[in-house]
Order: C-alpha cells, then sequence, then structure tokens
C-alpha cells in the first residue's frame, strides 16, 4: 500500500511541476474547437505531459459520449468528432491517460455548429476594345490550374457572380474574351478573393 501511495505522489508531483512549467495552472491549455463541416469538429489542446487523447461530449453536461481513444500519447492533441448538429449547444471535456496511467480530464467548455454562410464572388470587367461574341471566366486555386466557370456558353454581360465558393478559400479568377471565330484573349489581369 506505502509503494502504490509513493507512486501515486510521484506521479502527481511530476504532473504538477509539468503544468508549471508549460501549462501554467492546469494539465491542459489552449483548448478550442473548431468548426470543420455543418455536422463536424475538430477539438485541440495541448497538455503538460504526453498523454492519449480522447474527448468527452453530448448536450448535457453529463456528456453521454466519448470520442475515439487515440492511444498515442502526445502534448499536442486534436480529436474530430462527427455525426453533430447545427444549432446545438454541445458541452465537452478532455481526457488524457499518461504514461503513469493516471487519467485526467480538461475543464468543461461548450461549442455550438452553425450552418455555414453562404459567400459568393461578384466580378465585373470593362468591355474589350475589340468585337467580341462574349467573355469566358476561368477560377483557380494556385493561379496554375485554371477551371471554365461558364461551361454552358459565353457571358454576353460584363459581370458574373460565382456561387460556388467555400468558406476559408482564396480563389483567382481570369476573364478572356472571345471573337466570333472563337479565337480567345488571354487572361485578363488576375483578380483574387478570399472567402471568411
Amino acid at each position: 500500500m506505502i509503494r502504490a501511495t509513493l507512486s501515486l505522489l510521484l506521479a502527481f508531483f511530476i504532473l504538477t511541476l509539468s503544468s508549471i512549467a508549460q501549462c501554467t495552472s492546469s494539465w491542459t491549455c489552449n483548448s478550442a474547437a473548431t468548426q470543420q463541416t455543418p455536422t463536424s469538429v475538430i477539438i485541440t489542446w495541448n497538455s503538460s505531459i504526453p498523454a492519449t487523447s480522447r474527448v468527452r461530449y453530448g448536450t448535457t453536461t453529463a456528456y453521454g459520449k466519448t470520442s475515439v481513444n487515440n492511444t498515442t500519447p502526445v502534448s499536442s492533441h486534436s480529436v474530430t468528432i462527427t455525426g453533430l448538429t447545427t444549432g446545438i449547444l454541445y458541452y465537452y471535456s478532455v481526457v488524457g491517460i499518461d504514461s503513469q496511467n493516471i487519467q485526467v480530464f480538461g475543464t468543461q467548455q461548450t461549442f455550438t455548429l452553425t450552418n455555414p454562410v453562404a459567400h459568393n464572388v461578384g466580378l465585373t470587367w470593362n468591355a474589350s476594345t475589340s468585337t467580341v461574341s462574349g467573355y469566358n471566366m476561368y477560377r483557380s486555386l494556385d493561379q496554375t490550374n485554371w477551371t471554365l466557370l461558364n461551361t454552358t456558353g459565353l457571358i454576353t454581360t460584363l459581370d458574373y457572380t460565382d456561387n460556388s465558393v467555400t468558406s476559408g478559400t482564396t480563389y483567382y479568377y481570369g476573364v478572356t474574351a472571345v471573337d466570333a471565330n472563337s479565337n480567345e484573349s488571354i487572361k485578363s489581369n488576375i483578380a483574387t478573393a478570399v472567402i471568411p
């Protein structure tokens, strides 16, 4: 009995010293929930000592669900939780087991998933100085590989709205002029759109 108590006290002492050194007052710090999709979230946190990674979560403070346990001891943790519902308040607490098989819990926190805000990019340009039949609008993620957006025919106005953009993405746009013989100009000056 004395041996087990000393071992537990030593583990507590190590845990406390590590906490002071890296996470100041707790075994976990910098915990955050980042929405990935309308139905999933990534929970990230740091621990003062390497530990496994698991998250208890649910719609009440009793949680009720547990994420898959990542059994590799790490100090920078990341757990993805899927199958969630937008508009509901979720409670969560991070869980870890250290090398001494001591299970520790982070403080309770909350998150609510929201439906993504629909974004679009409105583009306008000046008319070509040549006689043209219309315009083509191209989009790229890297300014190397371009995709034609107006696949049903030439654009005959001096504007285009791209409704198929994704939050957190940077897009590049270039417009070309096309004449009656289907000769296409080089792309215009490239426009950049950063979607929040």
